[in-house]
């Protein structure tokens, strides 16, 4: 249980992270291939 908040913090920095690379990724919608990296990064740091 100790390790409890900085589990949540590490989660919620980086989904942070991802959501800034995700932000400027969306941008240019025709390379699709590195929005679903985008996506995949997310699903791995949130696991």
């Amino acid at each position: 249980m100790k390790f409890l908040p900085s589990l949540i913090v590490l989660s919620l920095s980086a989904q942070a992270l991802a959501s800034s690379y995700v932000n400027y990724v969306t941008k240019d919608r025709r390379d699709l291939s590195i929005y679903e990296q985008a996506i995949s990064l997310i699903s791995t740091a949130m696991v």
